[in-house]
C-alpha cells in the first residue's frame, strides 16, 4: 500500500473517529440539555428538541408549558452561538442568540403571594441578542376570563443581557444595553366603567412614539348611569400620537419610576360628561399637588406640550333638560417640571401650567397655573383671560340651567390664589348690552314676569359697562374636584358683578 494511501485511510479514520465522538457528544449534551428541561418543565412543555454541537445550537418546537394557571407557549424558541468553553472554565453560561417565534404568556394575577424559600442563584448568563417575533402577552385576574392587560407585539429585541446574582433579585431581575419594541395592539383595563387601549407603540432606547391612544367607556352614557352608585366622570379621550424623546423607567427602592425630558402629546380630543343628579361622591377629592405628591409612580418630566387638541365638558343638571356643554378648542399649552422626585430638596422646581384655546370655539382664553408639590397645605395661584363671549356662544350651557343670553361679554380675567381651605382673588368683567333671560320649562322661549324679575339684576335695555370684583372669597368643598373649586370663585365674581347693577 502505498504512502498516499495509508494517508488518506489514517485521515479518514480520524475523521471518523471524530465523527463518531461528535455524534456521541451531541447525543450526550442532547440527553442531558433533555432531561434538565424535563425536570426543570414537564416532558410535555415541548414537543421536539434539536442539539447542533458543530452550530453551537439548540431548538426547541412546539413549546407548551402551563403552572397554576401561568402560560407560555412558542412555535419555536432558538439559542444559538453557545459558549460551552466559557462555561466549563468560568461556569458563565454566554448565549450569542436567543429567539422566540410567536410566543404567547399568559400571566394569573393574584393577590396571595407564593410562599417558600427563594433559591440562591449563583450562575451568570449573558445572552448577546435577544429577539422575540409576533409575541402576545395577557395578564388575566384570577377566576376571571377577561384580560387585565393584552399585548401584541411584532418585534422586540434586547442586547448584552445579563442575568446574575446581583440582578435576580430585583423588580427587573436583567440589565441590558440597548432595546426595541414595537406593538400594534395595547389594551388595559383603567377601572371597571373605562379601559386604555393604543393602535401603535413603538419604543427604542427611550425615544417613544404611541399612535391611536385612546381610554374608552365599556357603556354608553345611559347605562354608564346605571352601573355607577355616585356622581362619577364619563371619559372617552383620543389622542393621535404621543412622543417621548428619552423615556427611561425602572425601580428605585420598589418604587417604579418614569423620566422623560420633552413629551408631546398632538390631536387630543377629551370629552367627559357627569351626571349631577345622581347622588354625591361621598369621598374627599385631593388637589393635584397632594395627587402628584402621593402619586404611587415617580415622575420627572422636565416638559410636556400639547398641541392641536380640545376638551368638552358637559354636565348634566335636570332631568328635563338637555346637559350643558362646555367646550375648549385649538388647545396649546406646555407643563413644565412635573416630578414628585426628590421632595425634601429645598429648592424643588415649581410646576407650571400654562395653555391657549378658544372657549365654546369662539372666545380666545388664556390660562397660567403653578404649585409647589412640596408644599402640604397645597397652595396654588391661577389666573386667565376670556377674550369677547357673545351670548350666542354662552347659552348652550345657560339653557341647561333654565337660562339664556343677550348681548355679550367683551372681557373676563381672574386671578385666584388657594389652598385647602379657602379660595381668594379677583374678577374683573367687562360687557356690553348683557342680559339674562329665563326660559320656559323643557323650550327656549322666553318667561315673561321671571325674566323681568331676573332682569331687576341687570338692566331691560341690557347692561354696558365695566365691573372689578375684589376679595372674593370661596370655602371649598372637599368632595368636588379643582375645577369645581375654580369655577365656585368665577361663579362668585359673575354673581357679585351683576346684583350690583
Amino acid at each position: 500500500m502505498s504512502n498516499k494511501k495509508k494517508t488518506f485511510f489514517i485521515i479518514l479514520s480520524v475523521l471518523a473517529v471524530v465523527a463518531i465522538i461528535l455524534i456521541a457528544l451531541n447525543f450526550y449534551l442532547k440527553q442531558r440539555i433533555e432531561n434538565g428541561i424535563n425536570q426543570a418543565l414537564g416532558e410535555s412543555a415541548y414537543e421536539e428538541l434539536d442539539v447542533n454541537l458543530l452550530q453551537a445550537e439548540i431548538s426547541l418546537t412546539g413549546v407548551d408549558f402551563n403552572r397554576k394557571g401561568n402560560k407560555i407557549t412558542a412555535k419555536k424558541v432558538v439559542l444559538g452561538g453557545l459558549g460551552f468553553y466559557q462555561y466549563l472554565v468560568n461556569g458563565k453560561i454566554v448565549i450569542g442568540e436567543l429567539k422566540l417565534e410567536q410566543p404567547e404568556v399568559t400571566v394569573i394575577s393574584s393577590e396571595e403571594k407564593e410562599q417558600g424559600n427563594q433559591q440562591k442563584f449563583d450562575s451568570e448568563i449573558l445572552i448577546e441578542n435577544f429577539s422575540v417575533s409576533n409575541g402576545i402577552f395577557r395578564l388575566q385576574k384570577k377566576d376571571s376570563v377577561g384580560n387585565e392587560i393584552f399585548v401584541s407585539f411584532p418585534k422586540m429585541t434586547f442586547s448584552e443581557v445579563i442575568l446574575d446574582s446581583t440582578t435576580i433579585g430585583k423588580k427587573i431581575p436583567f440589565e441590558y444595553q440597548e432595546y426595541l419594541l414595537e406593538v400594534d395592539s395595547l389594551r388595559l383595563n383603567m377601572n371597571p366603567e373605562h379601559f386604555i387601549a393604543a393602535g401603535h407603540l413603538r419604543i427604542e432606547n427611550g425615544q417613544t412614539e404611541i399612535q391611536d391612544f385612546r381610554i374608552v367607556p365599556y357603556y354608553d352614557k345611559e347605562t354608564f348611569i346605571e352601573k355607577i352608585p355616585y356622581e362619577k366622570d364619563r371619559i372617552s379621550l383620543r389622542v393621535e400620537k404621543i412622543q417621548l424623546d428619552s423615556l427611561s423607567f425602572g425601580f428605585e427602592k420598589d418604587t417604579f419610576y418614569l423620566r422623560n425630558s420633552l413629551m408631546t402629546v398632538a390631536g387630543g380630543d377629551l370629552q367627559i360628561y357627569r351626571n349631577r343628579i345622581l347622588p354625591d361622591d361621598p369621598r374627599p377629592e385631593t388637589l393635584y399637588s397632594q395627587k402628584l405628591r402621593n402619586a404611587a409612580v415617580k415622575l420627572d418630566f422636565d416638559e410636556m406640550k400639547v398641541e392641536g387638541s380640545k376638551i368638552v365638558y358637559e354636565e348634566k343638571m335636570q332631568q328635563e333638560r338637555p346637559a350643558a356643554e362646555v367646550g375648549f378648542y385649538e388647545i396649546e399649552g406646555s407643563i413644565l417640571n412635573l416630578t414628585n422626585v426628590d421632595l425634601d430638596q429645598s429648592d424643588f422646581p415649581r410646576t407650571k401650567i400654562n395653555a391657549s384655546a378658544l372657549f365654546q370655539n369662539t372666545s380666545p382664553f388664556s390660562l397660567d397655573w403653578s404649585f409647589n408639590t412640596t408644599h402640604l397645605d397645597n397652595k396654588f395661584l391661577i389666573s386667565g383671560e376670556f377674550g369677547a363671549l357673545p351670548a350666542t356662544a354662552m347659552n348652550p350651557f345657560l339653557r341647561a340651567m333654565g337660562m339664556g343670553a343677550e348681548g355679550g361679554i367683551q372681557e373676563m380675567y381672574f386671578t385666584f390664589t388657594g389652598n385647602e381651605e379657602f379660595l381668594n382673588g379677583d374678577v374683573l368683567i367687562k360687557y356690553d348690552q348683557f342680559k339674562i333671560i329665563l326660559l320656559k320649562e323643557g323650550s327656549r322661549e322666553k318667561k315673561g314676569l321671571f325674566t323681568a324679575l331676573v332682569n331687576l339684576l341687570v338692566d331691560n335695555d341690557g347692561a354696558s359697562g365695566e365691573q372689578n370684583q375684589e376679595n372674593i372669597r370661596v370655602e371649598r368643598i372637599k368632595t368636588r374636584s379643582f375645577w369645581s373649586y375654580i369655577w365656585a370663585g368665577l361663579k362668585s365674581g359673575v354673581k357679585e358683578t351683576f346684583s350690583q347693577l
